[in-house]
């Protein structure tokens, strides 16, 4: 190398070193990242987690009342059911006599439904509404089914109860026509004794 090259390249500006950023920029810049993707999430996850326990089918009253319930209802009399469903959040089941003398009319209605919610999530407030509109009836009782607040109101020879577990509410109807019905005490206990056979069925809400 000449002496003039050596010059040349001694005269070469000395390159800047790069500028690396601080630390603890870094550091907080990771930990916004990190808080930014938690409320991300959050905001999607978070009312599933929050979500009340409860039921996202409900349960057959036809397979869940036994024969035996519902014949009390009948006076010990041959009933037959037919079941009813009403999408995925509702089944039915409507009972009657199976003897065709009109004096041994009637029938006996047990539904159960599930109310759901946004995102289809459990909707435990208005299933409890519709317990308390049940207490604006004229006439009506309240009482209780397996520990559960539940009413019991009448309309002409229909009697009703309903009672709501979680987000589950079961309704049942009696509409008594037979020429000796039953008294008011054996109507509440037949309704009272088909009510808690629909919440076992269901057990417990997850």
């Amino acid at each position: 190398m000449t002496q003039h090259q050596c010059a040349t390249v001694r005269a070469r500006p000395h390159e800047r070193p790069r500028r690396q950023l601080p630390r603890k920029l870094l550091v907080w810049g990771c930990a916004l990242f990190s808080v930014c993707a938690v409320l991300a999430l959050g905001g999607r996850f978070l009312p599933y987690f929050l979500a009340s326990r409860g039921y996202v089918a409900p349960p057959d009253p036809c397979r869940a009342v036994s024969g035996e319930i519902v014949r009390q209802a009948f006076d010990g009399g041959d009933v037959r059911g037919t079941p009813h469903a009403h999408g995925t959040t509702e089944r039915e089941c409507r009972w009657s006599a199976a003897d065709p003398d009109p004096a041994h009319g009637g029938w006996l209605t047990a539904a159960a439904e599930v109310s759901l919610g946004d995102r289809e999530l459990p909707d435990v407030d208005n299933a409890e509404r519709s317990v308390r509109a049940g207490e604006r009836a004229p006439g009506a009782i309240t009482t209780a089914v397996l520990g559960r607040d539940a009413v019991i109101s009448r309309s002409g020879n229909e009697v009703r109860l309903v009672t709501a577990q979680a987000n589950l509410v079961v309704q049942v109807d009696f509409d008594d026509t037979d020429d000796d019905p039953l008294s008011d005490e054996e109507v509440r206990t037949a309704l009272r004794l088909v009510a808690e056979e629909v919440l076992e069925a269901a057990g417990q809400p997850r």
